[in-house]
């Protein structure tokens, strides 16, 4: 009996030993490397990625989408003067419209090129472009028939009249009205990362913006057709600044001021920046949609160089009032996600690219009155042609158009380009962590080398351990 409790206080003075040590026991040892091949083997399972999308995005995409469709739809008979609900309405959609449009694309671009996926995605916004482009070019070709039916359909036979006669490449160079948008951001897709290098590159698209504009650089030699349907290379520039602002604010995370008052400013100021083209001079607009000078301003300047500087100095300004009424207008869209708002909005591409067809259905309707020239809309006109543009503008972002039209949407490029594969770009982004995980383990290598001489030297030999630094296992 007494042999059998010697040995039991023998072998807990052994476990003592050993944990004083720092050596566990077998059998602990065992289960402790088990519980640490589990813990890598579950660390090496994909964990699945969640898509994390801003719905106030979406939600401001349906609201602009609409406005856009409210301003196209508006044909030759509904004048934008200030004078009526309608006119005020489409001279002060132009002071945030298309300049939160602009700042949302470039908040969803990338500088870095140096991933496959987001070269892909530059192909694609330029493979949309071209699609939409086609479609609309085999419009202005074979679908006049129909066009020569309705009064809408005859502006929109006027509009593809450029594009009439044999191919040629000015065809895919010269977009079809509403497509303008989508070759400037194609342009400012490809340019965004090499002006990304520049030291200063959101002061730098201001001023040059203003600075051609100003000095009268762009001749518009090469605008020609109709107002609606020319080159207009001066919105590659102008809007570029609006772009590039856009991408900034996704750099440096800049977020919404969240509360009830920051709602407040952003209607006043909202409100205040919608105004300033409703009650000044009707030729200033242009300052606001980036469409040509402004004789009134040209006429408080001067034409010569001390006035093209003052032009300049103008347009560098108008440039902060737009920024304050994109801030704005993004204040106030709610942020969380709203049904068919949120999901219709982020399919609002395609009411961008085919709503001109809806004034087809508001000409046959009689919106635009008879269908000849000099025709006047009746009385019960603007109100059916505000519903009928919100209800055409929701089905063109619905569910069920988007299975029809994706193919030029949300073009199947992959079937033309090489396979997205790790490739030397994931192996160059590796490099750097597996040399500084081989420099961690050499330190820890040394370190318990130098604390295994130490014990030797000072106490009762220790076995080789295993350490395990950032995945690699190094025995020491």
């Amino acid at each position: 009996m007494a042999d059998v409790q010697s040995t039991g206080a023998l072998d807990s003075l052994q476990l003592q030993a050993l944990s004083a040590s720092g050596t566990a026991p077998p059998a602990l040892e065992d289960q402790e490397v088990q519980e640490r091949g589990s813990d890598q083997v579950q660390d090496k399972k994909p964990k699945k990625v969640e898509k994390h999308r801003l719905c106030v995005l979406d939600n401001a995409k349906f609201i602009l989408n609409i406005c856009v469709a409210m301003e196209h739809l508006a044909g030759p008979c509904f004048g934008c003067d200030s004078h009526s609900f309608m006119g005020a309405f489409g001279l002060g959609i132009k002071m945030f419209m298309m300049p939160t449009w602009t700042f949302i694309s470039g908040y969803c671009s990338s500088t870095d090129l140096s991933n496959v996926r987001k070269v892909d995605g530059c192909i694609k916004v330029i493979a949309i472009y071209l699609l939409s482009q086609l479609f609309w070019l085999l419009m202005s070709r074979y679908a006049d028939p129909w066009y020569s039916t309705t009064k809408w359909g005859m502006e929109l036979r006027g509009d593809g009249n450029p594009f009439q006669g044999s191919w040629k490449v000015e065809d895919w160079i010269i977009p079809f009205w509403q497509l303008w948008y989508l070759r400037d951001l194609a342009v400012w897709r490809v340019v965004l990362p090499f002006w990304a290098r520049l030291k200063y590159p959101l002061i730098s698209a201001w001023v040059v913006s203003s600075v051609i504009d100003s000095f009268y650089l762009y001749g518009e030699t090469y605008d020609q057709g109709r107002m609606n349907t020319w080159l207009q290379l001066n919105m590659i520039w102008m809007y570029f600044p609006l772009y590039y602002l856009g991408t900034i604010a996704k750099e440096r995370k800049w977020e919404l001021q969240e509360g009830i008052w920051y709602r407040i400013a952003g209607l006043i100021v909202f409100g205040a920046c919608v105004a300033i083209p409703i009650f000044e001079p009707q030729d200033m607009n242009s300052v606001w949609r980036f469409s040509g000078h402004s004789s009134t301003i040209a006429s408080l300047t001067g034409t010569g160089a001390l006035g093209n500087l003052l032009q300049c100095v103008i347009r560098l300004l108008s440039y902060l009032v737009i920024a304050a009424s994109i801030c704005s207008f993004m204040h106030i869209i709610p942020r969380g996600s709203i049904p068919v708002m949120t999901s219709f909005g982020e399919r609002s591409l395609v009411n961008y690219i085919f709503h001109p067809l809806s004034g087809m259905l508001l000409s046959y309707v009689g919106v635009y009155g008879g269908n000849y020239e000099g025709a006047t809309p009746p009385a019960w006109a603007p109100p059916v042609r505000i519903l009928l543009t919100i209800l055409t503008s929701v089905f063109w972002m619905s569910p069920w158009v988007w299975h029809v039209v994706w193919p030029i949407c949300d073009p199947p490029i992959h079937l033309l380009l090489k396979p997205q594969t790790a490739g030397d770009t994931a192996a160059e982004q590796a490099k750097p962590t597996r040399l500084a995980a081989f420099a961690a383990s050499a330190r820890a290598c040394f370190g318990c080398m130098k604390k295994h001489r130490v014990k030797t030297s000072n106490g009762p030999k220790v076995e080789a351990e295993e350490v395990n630094v950032q995945g690699l296992v190094v025995h020491v």
